[in-house]
């Protein structure tokens, strides 16, 4: 069944990293045809940029002003909220049937004082949409190129689905890619038997003609793998899946993710995948 991808949620602390993810978002919306949702959960954002005593909701109709005169064809709401960041993000996730987060990130810290510690950023695991993380350097570019690290979860096919989505909309090219960190001679050939399995399966339910396949066999690590293939093929999207506990959690303050961030300049889309 084909993603409808209707409302954008964008969380933003006033920031230059929130406002470069903010033009993202709305490239993604005009692709998509959806409308975005700009967020600000008042009191819990912290930022040498802003004051805590300014008027938050101020600064948030003035966002949307600016923006909508940069892109006067969008649609866009604002959503300022009282309380936690994480308790109030999930809320809104749900209330206003959100189908896509995205948010900037510097690599850093910047986004864990948003969660005000690990009990509340556990909430996060109900978050089920796609998140779209973009580093504080990435430029926006058209999507021509994806890549999908996969390891092989049996809901992986799903994401295929969802990614060829979005693709489709500029005639992407989709790589999937499988890693392998072992040399091994039986285990290199067991990833591969599993990656023709996968192919299979994958193209009974995907009709698509940009869709490539490829098992990558490395004494390396998997991020360093993904880093050389960002760099060298002009990767403009990486997506991830994860069954990860902490779903989120581990997404701003995980050291592969950071890692990505710190190196990368191109965004990532992030699926949350059934327990």
């Amino acid at each position: 069944m084909k993603k409808n991808y209707q409302n954008i949620l964008v969380p933003t602390d006033f920031s230059d990293t929130a406002n470069n993810a903010l033009q993202h978002a709305c490239h993604w919306a005009k692709d998509l045809g959806a409308k975005i949702i700009l967020f600000h959960a008042n009191n819990v954002f912290v930022s040498n940029e802003v004051d805590f005593d300014e008027n938050y909701e101020e600064e948030l109709r003035q966002t949307q002003k600016t923006i909508q005169s940069q892109y006067p064809d969008l649609s866009f709401e604002i959503a300022e909220k009282e309380g936690v960041f994480a308790y109030t993000l999930t809320d809104l996730v749900t209330r206003r049937h959100i189908d896509l987060v995205i948010m900037g990130t510097e690599g850093s810290n910047s986004w864990e004082t948003m969660f005000l510690g690990n009990h509340t950023m556990d909430v996060l695991d109900d978050i089920k949409v796609p998140v779209l993380v973009v580093p504080h350097e990435s430029v926006y570019t058209p999507v021509r190129n994806i890549v999908f690290a996969t390891n092989f979860e049996n809901e992986d096919t799903n994401v295929v689905l969802d990614i060829v989505d979005l693709a489709q909309h500029g005639n992407a090219t989709v790589q999937i890619v499988h890693i392998t960190t072992d040399d091994d001679e039986e285990i290199v050939v067991a990833d591969q038997n599993v990656m023709d399995w996968f192919k299979r399966i994958t193209k009974n339910q995907v009709d698509y003609p940009n869709l490539r396949f490829r098992n990558i066999t490395t004494l390396g690590s998997v991020l360093s793998e993904l880093q050389t293939m960002v760099d060298s093929e002009e990767i403009d999207l990486l997506v991830l899946s994860t069954k990860s506990k902490n779903f989120i959690k581990r997404l701003v303050e995980g050291s592969f993710v950071r890692k990505m961030a710190n190196h990368s300049k191109v965004p990532f889309l992030v699926f949350h995948l059934n327990d």
